[in-house]
């Protein structure tokens, strides 16, 4: 696997931040753009921005001259412990040429049921259109949010939803229907929606004062950039991920847990951190994995000489896979990579606290790339290790498994990945 399969840069803990006002950027020729954007079903978090359920069905892509399309579907399932929803669909592409570039961002949730029932729809489809053009300028061509069935206990609602409509049931909840915006800030143009943003006004199931819901999460972002001048970072860190064989193609089966992306422009020395508790994937006899824990960070810096450098950490506590078939205390991988005066240097690092794998203990330390064959479970690669100096990106697997039997609902020749972190700067 390319290291740049993890280096998907939509920094989904903004999915729900409010924007701040900005000067849009002056008019300028043949200004250069990177782009990320991300799409998703459904998004939990608290009022201190920890995940407590990650993007559901997430299609991510990044990139800058490129044209390049994500998909990603799921089924039924919890959102977080406030309510369910049904099949999840998202897509997200990116459309560049050299004078503008297009992102579109699409996602249908069907069957919402929040709070014990007292916010429900049918299905929910939102569509989320922005562009940024060569000039310099930026913008919404269309973004809408159409809510089949709406209801809301105790509120009339419009058989149309209006833009940026917003309602209250008291002592419960704020709701915000139909949202988008567009922001820009210095160099960087942002624009999110939403269908349904719900905030908790006290504790409900569990969840305190403050948590957010969100439905059909769009993030689209825009950097300007001109070749050759300064750095592009990009990098992420995440828990799990899981690719089923479908007709001897690898396509994604599982969202990754606890992804965390580093912003292109760098996270200015601030630790970006998704903590996820109790993650869990699959269900009933196909539950695949269980975990006390899980959390990834994103540490970064640049600065206008070109000079960068980028920290991504995984970690995976009380991991439970395959109905016991693999155990572990604590996982943990380091990505690290630093260009100083034009040299690139980088390392990768893993630790380990007793990982048991079909009852045999792995050593503390582990080499990179170390191979088994585990009889009824398949290959699995500990410590993978990917690095190019051309490309100056580097990356880490803690556990990587390739299957070759059925198991868990997935198919020989499914792939899962345990505590991945990635670094690329440009």
């Amino acid at each position: 696997m390319k290291t740049r399969l993890l280096l998907c840069a939509a920094t989904i803990g903004l999915a729900t931040t409010a924007f701040v006002s900005a000067v849009s950027p002056a008019h300028a020729a043949n200004v250069a753009w990177a782009y990320s954007a991300s799409t998703g079903g459904t998004y939990v978090h608290l009022a201190d921005g920890t995940v407590t359920s990650d993007l559901t069905a997430s299609s991510n892509i990044s990139g800058s001259t490129n044209s390049t399309k994500s998909v990603n579907s799921t089924a039924a399932g919890k959102v977080g412990t406030l309510g369910t929803a049904g099949a999840v669909q998202t897509k997200t592409t990116a459309a560049a040429t050299a004078s503008k570039t297009t992102i579109n961002g699409w996602a249908r949730t069907a069957g919402v049921n929040l709070l014990g029932g007292l916010i429900r729809a049918n299905a929910i489809t939102t569509d989320v259109t922005s562009w940024a053009k060569s000039d310099g300028t930026s913008g919404i061509s269309s973004a809408s949010s159409q809510i089949a069935g709406l209801k809301i206990s105790g509120i009339k609602v419009p058989v149309n939803i209006p833009k940026n409509w917003h309602v209250r049931i008291p002592g419960i909840a704020t709701i915000s229907a139909n949202f988008s915006k567009h922001a820009t800030n210095g160099g960087t143009a942002a624009t999110l929606g939403w269908a349904l943003n719900v905030t908790l006004l006290q504790k409900k199931d569990g969840m305190p004062a403050g948590a957010v819901i969100v439905v059909n999460p769009v993030n689209q972002y825009f950097m300007q950039g001109v070749p050759g001048a300064g750095t592009m970072l990009q990098g992420a860190a995440m828990a799990t991920q899981v690719k089923a064989n479908v007709g001897g193609q690898l396509k994604l089966a599982s969202d990754p847990v606890a992804y965390i992306a580093t912003p292109f422009g760098s996270s200015h020395g601030t630790t970006l951190v998704n903590d996820t508790a109790k993650a869990h994937v699959g269900s009933g006899l196909n539950t695949l994995l269980n975990a006390a824990a899980v959390r990834s960070t994103s540490w970064s810096t640049a600065d206008p000489k070109g000079n960068a450098e980028i920290r991504n950490i995984s970690t995976i506590a009380g991991l439970n896979l395959l109905g016991g078939l693999i155990k572990a205390d604590a996982i943990k991988v380091v990505a690290h990579s630093k260009l100083q005066n034009g040299k690139w240097t980088h390392n990768q690092s893993m630790t380990l606290a007793n990982l048991v794998i079909a009852g045999k203990k792995i050593p503390l330390t582990v080499k990179p790339n170390t191979t088994l064959n585990i009889a009824n479970l398949g290959k699995v690669v500990l410590n993978k290790q990917v690095a190019n100096a051309k490309t100056r990106t580097n990356g880490i697997f803690a556990v990587q498994i390739t299957l070759n039997t059925a198991r868990a609902g997935l198919q020989a020749g499914s792939e899962i990945d345990l505590a991945a972190a990635a670094t690329e700067i440009d």
